[in-house]
């Protein structure tokens, strides 16, 4: 690459949805230095809502609408995407873009494979660690978001200290700045009255983000503070179930369901608590970093790497996870000593400030490694480039083989039970 060209990135992640990883791209699509870096987003699924953004951003992005195994349209829209610029770094990020990413960004030559680690993958079975080490040959750097992540990625994918770094996702200070008055945006979401706002933004995962205790500790805040007000804000897959929860319990007409929203500064500058009641596999949120930010009060579960930058007593409230009436007690008090709950914001933003998690710094830090890896490509002795090309389409065809078989079985044994449910239903 010539000194006076710009160094190539295409993002190769999920889709456009709302969520802390798919942010953080976008942030990182908008904001390095566009004098030296030419930076292109492609989706191995499809968009979503921070489409808009990305428009108004002027940033390039194509989809690979990727939705059965035997799609091969997909692989070729992916090798199109991969090929087109001729890419100086492909950073991948998420499951299952990342096997994607690394594998076809190898097969095209593209010298630089950086792949991300947003979160404790505790959940990965036997299978995804093993494709995960078949695969770290090709990588060529990890890049973790937390301290916690980058220990778990080592020990779970083998990957040796030098190869793995932590760069923290910075705040975007600029942008949490509301944009609606309060008392209109109340209006906007069916909160007519000035009590206070409980609320928890996240993903509709009830299993991972945990939105069934914050509901079910509704009642035994409303024993205490009857006028009480709470927002979930988010979409996903368990949306009806929450719904349905919170009429089974009595309490739906206290909660708004708010469904995604980008405006996050709009939706903090009304929550008077924040509520982070996940019960697994969490990294540092996006949406904890952003409150802190804006000084708001925050009750968080101590699950994975909340607690490297959150710390109970002194910048929130910090309770063991799936305990709803832990999870009421700590906003009680709160809403019992606004003093203190002021006084915990504060302490928020100071440690957000302290340690300097703010978007410039962590775009800064990443754009440092990008210039790094262009500079510092390893150089192979000839045998040494060999075997590596051996290993690798060794790899490439073993996994593609075995996952196409893997999803041929599979959909073979749904056909079966289908079948037989089919007779079943017949016979009876």
């Amino acid at each position: 690459m010539l000194n006076n060209q710009k160094i190539k990135i295409l993002l190769f992640c999920s889709s456009l949805n709302i969520g802390g990883t798919e942010r953080n791209i976008v942030k990182i699509a908008k904001h390095v230095d566009k004098t030296r870096f030419d930076v292109e987003i492609f989706c191995l699924f499809g968009s979503g809502p921070l489409e808009d953004e990305l428009k108004d951003a002027g940033i390039r992005y194509s989809f690979g609408n990727f939705g059965r195994i035997f799609d091969f349209r997909v692989y070729w829209r992916a090798l199109k995407a991969l090929k087109k610029n001729d890419f100086d770094i492909v950073h991948c990020f998420g499951y299952p873009t990342t096997y994607f990413g690394v594998l076809l960004g190898r097969l095209v030559g593209i010298p630089n494979i950086i792949v991300a680690i947003q979160a404790l993958d505790t959940w990965k079975g036997k299978e995804h660690i093993l494709l995960d080490r078949l695969i770290r040959p090709f990588v060529t750097l990890y890049i973790a978001d937390s301290e916690g992540a980058r220990s778990f990625a080592m020990v779970q994918q083998g990957i040796i200290p030098d190869n793995i770094i932590t760069i923290y996702d910075g705040v975007d200070i600029l942008s949490l700045k509301p944009s609606k008055d309060i008392h209109q945006l109340r209006k906007e979401l069916g909160i007519l009255n000035n009590f206070p706002i409980v609320g928890v933004v996240a993903r509709l995962q009830d299993e991972h983000k945990g939105q069934s205790y914050f509901i079910k500790a509704i009642p035994l805040i409303l024993k205490e503070f009857p006028d009480t007000n709470f927002l979930i804000v988010g979409d996903g897959a368990d949306r009806v179930y929450l719904k349905s929860l919170a009429e089974e319990i009595g309490v739906r007409n206290k909660v708004v369901f708010a469904g995604f929203r980008t405006d996050l500064a709009n939706i903090f500058s009304i929550i008077d608590i924040l509520v982070i009641p996940s019960v697994q596999w969490e990294s540092i949120t996006k949406t904890m970093l952003e409150a802190m930010a804006m000084a708001r009060p925050i009750v968080a579960t101590n699950v994975g790497d909340i607690c490297e930058i959150f710390k109970g007593g002194e910048t929130g409230i910090l309770i063991l996870p799936g305990d709803s009436p832990e999870i009421a007690n700590s906003v009680n008090y709160l809403l019992n000593n606004p003093d203190y709950a002021m006084r915990i914001g504060n302490e928020g933003l100071k440690e957000i400030q302290k340690c300097g998690l703010i978007l410039e710094k962590s775009i800064k830090s990443l754009e440092d490694i990008y210039m790094y890896q262009i500079s510092m490509r390893p150089k192979y002795s000839f045998i040494k480039k060999v075997l590596r090309k051996l290993y690798f389409y060794g790899v490439f065809i073993f996994i593609s083989l075995g996952f196409f078989i893997y999803k041929f079985i599979e959909g073979v044994y749904i056909r079966v039970v289908i079948y037989k449910k089919g007779l079943l239903k017949r016979y009876l």
